[in-house]
């Protein structure tokens, strides 16, 4: 037998090889490959197929087909299932294989392919099917059914109702167009024998209210009547005024307790309603969207604490075991559940009588406050009421805060609520970082928002104004919609840490909430316009043009342009000198042909040209000259200012400075001529030649190395605020080291007279007068040496101390 079943078996192993390679018997290999075969399938390590998996399969498909309403495929299947073979061994593997092989068999099988007692569907029930069973013709159909008719109780039947029609055949006989009347066949009437009870125990409640005797009531009633009062409803034991204050009404006594325990358990209970009820007729006064979701918030407990009363409530009614009715253990329960409400409703009460203006973020801040002390305590109950209000305030709060830092603006809704406000929504363009927002502050000076995230205003704010800014230079005013979508806080995670028994505080958890929130809402804008003013706005090209224009930095071009415009004025051709158009085409030609300044924005003006003398010295009228070069607005909002008055002034200074020493220099060659020539006038000329020489150099010198530091400050400052205080450290540190100061104006005068004397040396040539503008000279040194030496040690400022230095040497 052993033998044939292994001849059997190499047959059909030597059929297999054949079919699959082709090879045959009488090659060589296939002897080999035949051996291997028998060998692999004597060696088989898979195991069976799990029956009850398939079983599984099938009423799954078995289901699925019913569910998609493809009843027939199902019964189909279920009843081909049912008639296979139950004793084959290898019938799991052949179902497991057919699943394997089939492929949706929902949409690929038709239902002419099944059998027709399994394709036929029922056909739809007509009216005519109807009335073939039942026919409209039965006089009987038509006739009132009577109420209780067939019903158990036709033995206690009201015959006062027995002609009464039914609902359904006295409606089709009214009018369809009156909608009242129909709707009035539908009210239905109660019966007012099964509520008499309920008015007579509300006849006995006024009357315990109006008498002042001492009345006895079970202990079910009293427990009742706090379960009632808790809930806000009125009652016959409490009376409820209209600020939802509760009192106890009347003296009442049970028999297990003396009255004092009573009244003191009333009492009690009584205080707690009266406080509940103060968080229901609580209505935040302003509209702001943290109040009305703190608002309701504290509904939502309110509520579930309604769902509490209920249960315990559903005891006496609906008791499912012997529950012995005490008063002292409700009032007990209800103190336990109803703790956190009435510590809210002491917050709300304390919090609504503060200042608005004073402490508009007072409720927050209680609850707040409240909440981590709750958690110190280890007051898990009451911390994770106060925290499920108080974060549903803070996160409805934080709202306008996402808005503001992720779009960069203030709806109308937020301008009450929002730390950041928006002082010039009108302002010009040059002035939008300057002007257009700021902070609000509280009257103590501390920041207009909850003390939370007090701290973190100063960068909150930062945040949304550079975005405010990047959304003005890239054109696109940022739609002030208050449904815009904004990511707000989940503290999932800090309150599970908390559950975990967490020993790090709630404040700290908090602090670390927020800080990962605002990293992930926060997009730093600094990169972005710091890239926008350089490259698009041309910030870089703008501020290297300053030197070129007004400190003399390429002094071929400045001379070219002083010497022209100096002689116009003193030759006296006014109508040169103040043309508008002259001026700008002067200035343009000559300073435009630098790559770096614009020559469209260039102008030179006159200024306060009616308060200067026609006989004046050309010093004064050249004082009266300004070099202006117009900014784009961008640029303005760095450099906080349209025309760099400070850089004008040095350019003016410099004009004057430049036409005294050539004035000098002009005379000097005239002085030859004359025979003999005055030692003193030589003297003179020359000490005049070098003081204007020395404060042009220093003017120069000192300008071009505060204008490198303040470049590379600005290469080196991350953002606008920090550009702008470089720019402003750099304006300061000119008008203090180039005497321009208001503070400084007496020296700068003395500068100016001693200007002066080099345009009245050239017009004489007495002695005495000589000699009188050699003291003037003298005089006006010392004052002048004194005043910056003072200036400079007063400063620190090693320029000054260095120029009253070498101004005297001259002295």
């Amino acid at each position: 037998m052993i033998m044939a079943h292994a001849a059997t078996l190499k047959k059909l192993a030597a059929s297999l090889v054949t079919a699959t390679t082709g090879r045959n018997p009488e090659e060589p290999l296939f002897g080999k490959l035949v051996d291997k075969t028998l060998k692999d399938l004597k060696n088989q390590s898979h195991a069976r197929t799990n029956q009850f998996a398939v079983q599984a399969k099938l009423e799954g498909l078995v289901e699925k087909f019913t569910v998609l309403n493809r009843d027939d495929l199902a019964i189909a299947l279920e009843t081909d299932l049912e008639d296979l073979p139950q004793d084959s061994r290898w019938m799991p593997e052949i179902l497991s294989l057919l699943l394997e092989l089939s492929d949706h068999p929902v949409e690929r099988t038709p239902a002419e392919d099944l059998d027709s007692e399994f394709a036929t569907a029922e056909e739809p029930l007509t009216w005519e099917d109807i009335v073939d069973d039942e026919p409209f013709d039965d006089p009987d159909m038509w006739e009132d059914v009577e109420r209780g008719y067939h019903s158990s109780g036709d033995d206690e039947f009201n015959h006062d109702l027995e002609s009464e029609p039914t609902t359904s055949t006295k409606a089709t006989s009214l009018d369809e167009e009156d909608p009242a009347a129909i709707a009035r066949l539908y009210l239905s009437r109660p019966d007012e024998a099964s509520i008499e009870h309920i008015k007579l125990a509300r006849e006995r409640g006024k009357s315990i209210k109006q008498q002042d005797t001492m009345h006895h009531l079970s202990e079910l009633k009293i427990a009742r009547e706090i379960l009632s009062m808790m809930h806000g409803l009125p009652t016959d034991l409490f009376e409820i005024d209209d600020a939802g204050q509760v009192t106890v009404a009347s003296e009442v006594r049970i028999g297990n307790a003396s009255g004092d325990s009573l009244r003191d358990l009333l009492e009690t209970a009584a205080a707690t309603g009266s406080a509940l009820n103060s968080l229901r007729q609580w209505v935040p006064e302003a509209s702001h969207s943290y109040l009305q979701a703190i608002h309701g918030a504290i509904e939502s407990q309110i509520s579930y604490l309604d769902t509490q009363l209920g249960m315990m409530e559903r005891r006496y009614i609906t008791p499912t075991e012997h529950v012995a009715v005490s008063a002292l253990n409700v009032e007990t329960e209800i103190q336990a559940i109803a703790r956190p409400l009435v510590h809210l409703s002491g917050i709300v009460q304390h919090t609504s009588c503060q200042d608005d203006l004073e402490a508009p973020f007072a409720l927050l801040d209680e609850l707040y406050s409240e909440t981590d002390l709750a958690h110190l305590a280890g007051d898990m109950i009451l911390f994770n009421a106060l925290a499920t209000v108080f974060l549903a305030g803070l996160r409805s709060y934080l709202r306008p805060v996402a808005r503001w830092v992720t779009k960069g603006v203030i709806v109308p809704q937020d301008r009450d609520v929002l730390f950041s406000k928006d002082l010039n929504q009108h302002c010009e363009a040059g002035d939008l970082w300057r002007l257009r927002f700021g902070i609000r502050l509280l009257p103590d000076g501390t920041a207009f928002a909850p003390f939370c995230i007090s701290t973190r205003t100063t960068s909150l704010f930062a945040l949304g104004k550079s975005r405010a800014f990047l959304n003005q230079l890239d054109g696109n005013e940022a739609c002030e919609d208050v449904q815009t979508m904004v990511q707000l806080p989940e503290f999932d995670h800090c309150l599970k840490q908390i559950a975990d028994e967490s020993l790090a505080p709630f404040s700290l958890l908090l602090d670390e909430t927020l800080d990962s929130w605002i990293h992930d809402i926060s997009v730093d804008c600094s990169a972005s316009l710091r890239s926008k003013l350089f490259d698009d706005h041309h910030l870089k090209k703008t501020l290297d043009a300053l030197p070129l224009l007004f400190f003399s930095h390429n002094g071929t071009l400045f001379q070219d342009f002083a010497d022209t415009i100096i002689s116009r004025v003193r030759t006296g051709r006014q109508s040169d000198t103040h043309d508008l158009f002259l001026r700008a085409e002067l200035a343009q030609t000559t300073f435009g042909s630098s790559p770096d300044v614009d020559a469209e924005n260039v102008c030179l003006a006159s200024i306060g040209e009616e308060d200067v003398p026609s006989a004046s010295s050309t010093t004064r009228r050249i004082g009266q000259l300004t070099m202006t070069y117009r900014l784009s607005w961008p640029v303005q909002n760095v450099v906080q200012s349209a025309t760099i008055d400070a850089h004008s002034k040095v350019f003016t200074f410099l004009l004057q400075l430049h036409a005294a020493t050539g004035l000098l220099e002009d005379n000097f060659l005239g002085f030859r001529s004359r025979n003999p020539v005055s030692p003193a006038l030589l003297k003179l000329r020359q000490r005049l030649l070098w003081f204007s020489k020395s404060i042009f150099d220093y003017t120069t010198k000192t300008a071009h190395i505060i204008h490198k530091d303040m470049m590379q400050g600005i290469g080196r400052a991350a953002d606008i605020d920090e550009m702008v205080a470089i720019l402003a450290r750099y304006e300061k540190r000119l008008q203090s080291n180039l005497l321009l100061a208001a503070n400084l104006e007496p020296v700068r005068d003395t500068i100016i007279g001693i200007l002066e004397l080099s345009e009245l040396l050239s017009k004489t040539d007495k002695e005495d007068r000589i000699s009188s503008l050699q003291q003037q000279y003298e005089k006006s040194m010392r004052f002048l040496v004194a005043g910056i030496r003072g200036v400079g040690r007063a400063g620190g400022d090693s320029f000054l101390q260095g120029l009253s230095e070498r101004l005297g040497w001259g002295v």
